[in-house]
């Protein structure tokens, strides 16, 4: 589930509490208890999914948290760890920026990385099996 903004890191373009919460409450009324991936440029959206997620009554709910960034600024060390820290599950960066080492230091942050937007076959497949990507963002089927 993406959660649109239009800029990264203001509250005014963040979701508010009251939205956060009725995505937790409509994916719990339809049962989607595993595996579900929030992905957002803006970190504030993601905070207030995952501080309404801390409610006894989501317990039960698998949730995923990825911080979409196309800025080489936003995935040096520094960062990595506060996005670890704040509890975020992973980054998910422009296919441009997926070098070995953004990936590597990411990992060894201990943060799931994805990679967007990659419509292209043999690229889905390198970074999943050779630079081990836990997510590829695709506009098409690319694995078979």
């Amino acid at each position: 589930i993406e959660i649109k903004s239009r800029t990264p890191r203001t509250a005014d373009t963040a979701i508010d509490e009251t939205a956060a919460e009725e995505l937790l409450k409509q994916l719990k009324q339809a049962d989607l208890k595993r595996n579900v991936v929030f992905q957002s440029f803006n970190i504030i959206s993601l905070q207030r999914v995952m501080e309404a997620a801390k409610k006894e009554e989501y317990a039960a709910l698998d949730l995923t948290f990825l911080y979409l960034t196309s800025s080489e600024a936003e995935v040096d060390s520094s960062d990595l760890e506060q996005y670890r820290d704040q509890g975020i599950s992973g980054i998910c960066i422009n296919r441009n920026l997926a070098t070995p080492s953004i990936i590597q230091n990411a990992k060894a942050y201990g943060l799931k990385v994805g990679v967007w937007t990659v419509d292209d076959t043999t690229l889905a497949y390198r970074l999943a099996e050779i630079d081990h990507v836990d997510y590829v963002i695709s506009n098409k089927k690319v694995f078979k």
